[in-house]
């Protein structure tokens, strides 16, 4: 005799998915608020630059490459119990989700490449401010991720700002006296 179990595991998993969405949504809020309240400058060294440029990226990789493993894993089992409807249900919602990712992933591609670009135009700042100023590159840290007029540029002796052309080509320095030195420097 064969028993089919009248609850409908989609409900766990659709639970699930809204958990951790929420949980998602309540650390950026919380980040967001540390940021509103936070006194403290940060600023980043030419490490943490490099990586982060390639860091968001394989994430995103990692969590559609997880997820079609799911889905292979949930398929089979349904094939091999066909009369086990809870895996297929599982599996269209895995497989509602790996569009939902790739559609994310695809929107996103431009955004990337235009924020990859920035990423690489401020360490290419750094390396040349490095060059300039005759300092090592790992002793320079700025507070910005992307190459903006009058970032702040810290160095071991003191912090500057960046003035720059219109087209970013060129940039003067000037001396800057942070109002409150409580700075937090991330470095990778």
């Amino acid at each position: 005799m064969i028993v089919i179990s009248k609850q409908r595991p989609s409900k766990d998993v659709a639970f699930f998915i809204s958990k951790i969405a929420l949980t998602l949504l309540q650390i950026s809020e919380s980040t967001r608020q540390k940021k509103r309240g936070c006194l403290s400058m940060d600023f980043y060294t030419i490490a943490y630059l490099e990586n982060q440029s390639t860091f968001n990226v394989y994430l995103k990789y990692i969590f559609i490459f997880v997820a079609l493993i799911l889905l292979l894993i949930l398929f089979s089992l349904y094939m091999r119990k066909r009369i086990e409807t809870k895996y297929r249900d599982l599996s269209i919602i895995l497989l509602l989700v790996i569009v939902f990712l790739i559609g994310v992933q695809y929107s996103d591609y431009t955004q990337d490449q235009s924020t990859y670009s920035k990423y690489s135009q401020m360490v290419q700042f750094v390396h040349q401010l490095a060059k300039d100023q005759q300092l090592d590159e790992t002793q320079i840290s700025v507070n910005s991720t992307t190459l903006v007029d009058e970032v702040i540029i810290k160095t071991p002796t003191q912090y500057y700002t960046a003035h720059f052309n219109d087209d970013m080509s060129a940039y003067t320095l000037e001396t800057v006296y942070l109002v409150n030195p409580d700075i937090h420097v991330n470095d990778q």
